[in-house]
């Protein structure tokens, strides 16, 4: 039988293995096109625009690609349909029976 369990709040000493804070901050500032970084901020902040670029043009590439095979699994799914209605059909109708007769054969009905 389960024994009752108390809870309890949860203490910093519990979670010996999360990662420690960094004591850094982000600053965010204008720079004026004088100072000596300002040509280093400008390079980084049009390779993040591009990188931005980059990561829409690929999800769109993904999301066609996505698109292309839900359509060609959607076709599979309805051939192998069609193909066990017309084989639900045909034993339904009896010409399995009538062939087998025809034929001579023994098929196992499972």
């Amino acid at each position: 039988m389960p024994r009752p369990v108390r809870a309890q709040k949860a203490r910093v000493e519990m979670f010996e293995d999360r990662p420690k804070k960094h004591q850094r901050t982000i600053v965010c500032r204008w720079m004026d096109p004088s100072q000596q970084n300002f040509e280093l901020a400008k390079k980084i902040k049009d390779l993040t625009k591009k990188h931005a670029a980059e990561a829409q043009y690929i999800m769109k590439l993904q999301l066609e690609e996505e698109e292309k095979l839900h359509k060609q699994q959607s076709e599979t799914l309805k051939t192998n349909y069609k193909k066990y209605d017309l084989i639900d059909g045909a034993q339904a109708e009896g010409n399995v029976q009538r062939l087998k007769a025809e034929y001579g054969m023994t098929l196992n009905d499972y």
